[in-house]
């Protein structure tokens, strides 16, 4: 979405912007997480500048489409961003051996590779160790590594069937 503020004599100040989607089988509006301007930061707007809003369309978005995808952490009815997994703001995947977690998938796997190296130097048991995970069955089963959507026509028969409408509200001082 483009904003800017057509009123240059009188600019909105201290704009902020959020945005919402409304499901056709709900219609009660529910809250999309912004990544720009990002909206851990209060979704902060310059309008007197045009400005780019924009909603990232990942496994945890509203307008993405359900998936099989088993977590390890589960989202608990909040609002959730898959990019602040990869940035570091939450931990997505949890070690099922020692309960560590970690912001990705492949950050997980790094830490298992050098936990192996340790236990088999160290002769751990394999039952219960890293030394008993098998990496590749984990990916296929948290559907972690799966790509988002198989392409734009899965979006757009999932937006005609289910998404009735998606409003960006922007608040400020006129």
């Amino acid at each position: 979405v483009r904003l800017f503020d057509a009123d240059a004599k009188h600019p909105v100040v201290e704009a902020h912007v959020r945005m919402y989607c409304v499901m056709k089988h709900r219609p009660v509006p529910r809250p999309l997480r912004l990544l720009q301007p990002d909206d851990d930061m209060g979704g902060m707007l310059f309008l007197s500048f045009p400005t780019v809003v924009s909603h990232h369309i990942d496994l945890h978005s509203l307008l993405h489409p359900p998936t099989d995808a088993r977590y390890s952490t589960k989202p608990s009815g909040l609002v959730l961003r898959q990019v602040d997994g990869t940035t570091a703001g939450r931990d997505d995947v949890i070690c099922p051996v020692c309960g560590e977690s970690y912001g990705t998938l492949k950050r997980w796997k790094n830490h298992v590779r050098y936990q192996r190296i340790v236990e088999a130097q160290d002769d751990y048991p394999v039952a219960g160790t890293h030394l008993s995970l098998d990496l590749d069955e984990i990916e296929r089963q948290s559907g972690v590594g799966m790509r988002p959507t198989k392409d734009l026509e899965e979006l757009k028969e999932y937006f005609s069937k289910n998404v009735s409408e998606v409003i960006c509200v922007v608040e400020g001082i006129d």
